[in-house]
């Protein structure tokens, strides 16, 4: 007998859809650690920022984000080295989260 783990239901719709479920949530999480941060930190967020940020579901730039949130000195510094829309998808089909009550709607 193999040991390891096995899903039961292994390349089926309900394995994709809980891994696409785990996924958000992890993406969900991240964007509320760089939204807490930023809040923390008393930085303003305009609101074209804030759609940027929870508007991802790019991995790799929300770990960027995540590594620069706490040294930058402006939001606008988290997105120097990502160009906009090229790395950045703004594809999630989640409920977009609120924006800050301090947030600049500019």
């Amino acid at each position: 007998m193999k040991n390891g783990s096995y899903f039961p239901g292994r390349g089926t719709l309900v394995e994709m859809t809980f891994l696409k479920g785990k996924a958000a949530g992890i993406v969900e999480e991240r964007v509320r650690f760089i939204l807490r941060m930023l809040e923390q930190r008393d930085l303003p967020v305009r609101a074209s920022e804030h759609v940027r940020i929870t508007g991802t579901d790019d991995m790799t730039a929300l770990a960027h984000w995540m590594d620069k949130v706490l040294t930058v000195a402006d939001v606008s510094e988290l997105f120097d080295d990502i160009p906009p829309d090229d790395d950045v998808t703004v594809s999630r089909g989640t409920v977009p989260l609120p924006l800050p009550a301090k947030a600049d709607q500019g």
